[in-house]
Formats: C-alpha cells, sequence, structure tokens
C-alpha cells in the first residue's frame, strides 16, 4: 500500500506502468515499469536521484526538461507545434530565465525573455502562451499581454482600390489566384478556402458548408464558423470558369483538403519581397467587406454576404478610409453650403 500523498499510478498505452505525484507545484512522472507494484519504487528512486526537497522550487529548465521527458515516455496528444515549442526552450537554455526558480519569476522577466525572441507575431505569441501554461502548472501564474503589431502603409488592415489592383497584377500560379480571389471578391476565411469543394457549386453561386482546421497535427474537417456562416455565396466573374467544373476541393485538386497554414504559406511566398509584406490573408477579406459597404451595399445584406452578425460587421471589418473622411468632409461642407458645390467641382475655394 502507497502512503496519503505518495502518488498515483496510471497505465499506460503500451501496457505498462507509471507513477507519478505532485511536488512543489509540479508533477514528476516516474519511469514506466512492466509490473504495477514497481512503480512506485522506481519514483521514489527518481525523487532520490534528483535530491529534491519539498522546500525546494525547480527552475524552469528543470520544469521543461520534465514536460520533454513525459512527452517522449507516453503517446502524448500533444499537437508537433506545442513539442516543438517546448524543445525549441531547451535549446535556450543558456538565457537568464531558464535558470530562475518558477516562484521567482516576475512578469519583468517574462518581458526580457520575449523582448529576444524571433519570428513572426504569431510564433512569439505561442511562446508566450507556453510561459503561461508552464507557470500556471507550477502553481505559480503570471500574465504579460503580447504587444500588437505596428500597422502603417506597409500593413493595412484594408486595401485601397489601387493595391487591390496591385496584387492581382503579381504573378502567381492559377491555384494561388483562385486563393487571392475567394479571399479578396467573396470574402471567405482562409479555413473556407480549404475546405471549398467543387461538388459545392450551385448555380451562380457557392454553397458555403465545411471548414477545415488543423487540430492536434491532423487536418480535420469541421462546421462552419458559425451557423450563420453556412450560407449561399455569389460566385464573382473571374471564378467562374474555375470553380465547379472538377472533381474533389478547389485548392489541391484531391480528395483529402489542405491545411489553412498551407495558404498562409503560399500568400507569405506571393507577397514576399513586395510593399505587401506583413498582409495577412484575412487582410482580403476585410478589404471585401469595407468595398462592400463603400459600394452602398446595405449593412444587412453585406453582413449575409460575408456570413457575418451586423453589429460585428460594423465593429471590426468596417475600417475608414482618409480619401473616404475627405469625401464625406466635402459632402457636409456642399450640403451646408449650397453655392460652394461649383467651386468645390472647379478646385476653386
Amino acid at each position: 500500500m502507497r502512503a496519503s500523498g505518495e502518488g498515483s499510478i496510471q497505465k499506460l498505452p503500451n501496457g505498462k506502468y507509471r507513477a507519478n505525484q505532485r511536488l512543489n507545484g509540479s508533477r514528476v512522472y516516474g519511469p514506466s515499469v512492466d509490473r504495477k507494484q514497481d512503480a512506485l519504487p522506481a519514483l521514489r528512486a527518481k525523487l532520490q536521484a534528483l535530491e529534491e526537497k519539498p522546500s525546494q522550487s525547480p527552475t524552469l529548465l528543470i520544469c521543461v526538461q520534465r514536460r520533454i521527458e513525459r512527452i517522449s515516455s507516453e503517446s502524448s496528444s500533444m499537437s508537433p507545434t506545442t513539442v516543438d515549442l517546448w524543445r525549441a526552450f531547451e535549446k535556450r537554455r543558456n538565457h537568464p530565465i531558464a535558470q530562475i526558480k518558477v516562484t521567482d519569476v516576475t512578469s519583468d522577466d517574462l518581458t526580457a525573455w520575449l523582448s529576444v525572441q524571433t519570428g513572426e507575431p504569431r510564433t512569439r505569441r505561442n511562446y508566450l502562451q507556453l510561459m503561461h501554461q508552464m507557470l500556471k502548472e507550477m502553481g505559480h501564474p503570471i500574465k504579460i499581454a503580447l504587444p500588437r503589431a505596428p500597422t502603417g502603409a506597409t500593413n493595412p488592415t484594408v486595401l485601397s482600390p489601387k493595391l487591390e489592383a496591385e496584387i492581382l497584377e503579381l504573378e502567381m500560379r492559377d491555384e494561388v489566384r483562385i486563393m487571392v480571389l475567394l479571399a479578396l471578391k467573396m470574402g471567405l476565411r482562409r479555413s473556407e478556402i480549404a475546405g471549398l469543394h467543387h461538388s459545392d457549386r450551385d448555380g451562380d453561386g457557392v454553397m458555403i458548408q465545411r471548414a477545415v482546421v488543423r487540430a492536434k497535427g491532423m487536418i480535420v474537417l469541421k462546421d462552419t464558423k458559425t451557423e450563420s456562416s453556412e450560407a449561399w455565396v455569389p460566385m464573382c466573374p473571374e471564378l467562374d470558369s474555375y470553380v465547379g467544373h472538377h472533381a474533389g476541393y478547389v485548392i489541391g485538386g484531391r480528395d483529402i483538403p489542405i491545411s489553412p497554414s498551407v495558404l498562409d504559406d503560399r500568400w507569405r511566398r506571393l507577397i514576399k519581397g513586395t510593399k505587401f509584406e506583413g498582409t495577412g490573408l484575412h487582410d482580403l477579406r476585410r478589404t471585401f467587406a469595407m468595398r462592400l459597404l463603400e459600394s452602398g451595399v446595405d449593412v444587412r445584406t453585406a453582413a449575409e454576404m460575408l456570413r457575418h452578425d451586423p453589429q460585428m460587421l460594423l465593429k471590426i471589418y468596417s475600417r475608414s478610409r482618409r480619401d473616404l473622411k475627405r469625401a464625406a468632409m466635402l459632402i457636409i461642407q456642399t450640403s451646408r453650403h449650397p453655392d460652394a458645390k461649383m467651386d468645390a467641382k472647379s478646385g476653386l475655394g
């Protein structure tokens, strides 16, 4: 029999047994053994080898090494991306934060650690979430917000008509052009583009009825983001000869869909070295939303075409441009002063 608080024993998928015990806010796992009665002695031997005492607090590096050992010794349900993040942190063991005890970590330490990370904002956000998760598991939760990436002329949220035309003039393969048109001219999300099937063609439009996501390293077909997202969308003329005349998925032409991350990679390769670097594929959907509102389409119809809530459409996707603001000011001025209409047209006054 085991004493109270000594730990628990679990049976692994491979038929072996392993004991584990919570210690200092973390869970320590013993080696896997063939017999159940050998699990606790193996755990005790490991704790003795580590020379840990209840009053000690492990460093972040030790916590990460334990997690990697746990991942290696069992059939883990973690996605490959998460596993890679844990291993990447272990490789950065020379950073001062790796040697700090869990209970001594402060928000300033996290900020300093995050400042030296490289890569895209999404990658850095994943690193930060990993640290939050690890500290929470160790009983010492600390949270800091990831700073937003700066936006500007090189990273527009909504493209102007001129930039929109320049994107379509870029040299690209047919499959990449289809992807760009689906987002820019029909407002489809990445997951919806990846899940669009040629059989979804319905007359002069397509029926959006599925999405593709990557979960735990596998491509998964699921329902659309919301119930209202499952709707009919009119086809743009440029895509009429591409969609609905073949078998399989529109992007890839196979029975198995591709991951949305592949679409992101193709988009980044397309805009690499151009003025559009920093622009995301989802920004094309925002541009489509803005173009609908600019064209005088009522909010309800625009929301149905984007398969979005009208209030959220105005809150998230509507972005004013400087030329629209100038036009609005001109309208106000001419409505207040009818005699100024002629001056406005001639550029005088």
